[in-house]
């Protein structure tokens, strides 16, 4: 049986507009001529976000490397982040010990 509250609650829909021009599932599909295109735009977002961030309040934002500049905008409006990475953790370790030089 259905509570009465969630049977008048309305449904949030997201609605994706889907381009076959535009159908790359990563950056690796992208032809590289076209990469540096993609970070200008990917960097245009970064003051819509920036907007969006605070009237929205999420719990989190997930992010790639991309949005380099994600991190310390959710950071300084106390949004938590947690970055997607395509490398497992060893090979994560593994470079920050070769690039830093510390030993773990």
């Amino acid at each position: 049986m259905r509570s009465s509250t969630s049977a008048t609650k309305p449904k949030k829909q997201l609605h994706i507009a889907l381009f076959p021009w535009l159908a790359f599932e990563a950056t690796t599909d992208v032809p590289y001529a076209v990469i540096p295109y993609l970070k200008i735009a990917y960097d245009g977002l970064e003051q819509g976000i920036s907007e969006f961030l605070p009237a929205h309040t999420p719990d989190w934002t997930i992010h790639d490397f991309a949005p380099y500049w994600l991190p310390p905008i959710a950071t300084k409006l106390g949004i938590s982040t947690a970055h997607f990475s395509i490398f497992n953790s060893s090979s994560l370790l593994f470079l920050w010990v070769n690039i830093s030089g510390s030993n773990v």
